[in-house]
């Protein structure tokens, strides 16, 4: 949306709020959707963190918390998303409401002038500046940025403990391949 002056086409604004209002329903789902199947996948990463020893802990209790951090990020920016889109129609309505406005003063204005056309004078000096005035252009369109962040993960090279060669301690208990079988099962 733009500012429409009084001598631009203010004819009414094309909004579909319910499209607005789906959008903000399924951000909301997917959201909410996010956190409970994050919330399932961060017990499963810790029970399976319990069979894990050494480095190999450390990277996936490490790999599990950034996991936990983006879907919190990606939960705040779709909500985000549905608040922006309300927003949104919220500034619509407001600009259909000042078209109509504007529409309705262009009609007196062109009925002035045809009244006081007969008179020599121009209308809009003598009356319609003093008793009814000109309508100023709209608010501007609310505007959302969001933040991107891009990142990587910091995850050592195989083979490496925190930046050394060598061997590091790094196993899973025998008895808990199961155990495991069935986290991975509830993280996809």
């Amino acid at each position: 949306m733009h500012r429409v002056s009084v001598d631009d086409d203010v004819r009414a604004l094309v909004f579909d709020v319910r499209v607005t209002d789906d959008l903000y329903q399924v951000v909301r789902s997917a959201a909410a959707a996010i956190e409970t199947r994050e919330s399932a996948r961060q017990q499963a990463g810790r029970q399976a963190g319990a069979e894990f020893r050494g480095l190999f802990a450390e990277l996936f209790e490490r790999a599990l918390a950034e996991a936990g951090r983006e879907a919190s990020r990606l939960c705040a920016a779709l909500r985000a998303l549905g608040h922006a889109a309300d927003d949104l129609a919220a500034a619509a309505f407001a600009e259909d409401r000042r078209r109509s406005e504007v529409r309705e003063w262009q009609a007196r204005q062109r009925l002035r002038e045809k009244v006081y056309a007969g008179m020599g004078q121009p209308a809009t000096a003598v009356v319609g500046f003093l008793t009814d005035p000109r309508p100023g252009p709209g608010a501007p369109a609310p505007s959302h940025t969001a933040a991107v962040t891009i990142g990587r993960a910091d995850l050592p090279r195989p083979g490496t403990a925190h930046g050394r060669t060598g061997k590091g301690l790094v196993s899973a208990s025998p008895g808990g391949a199961a155990r495991l079988r069935g986290g991975g099962a509830v993280a996809r």
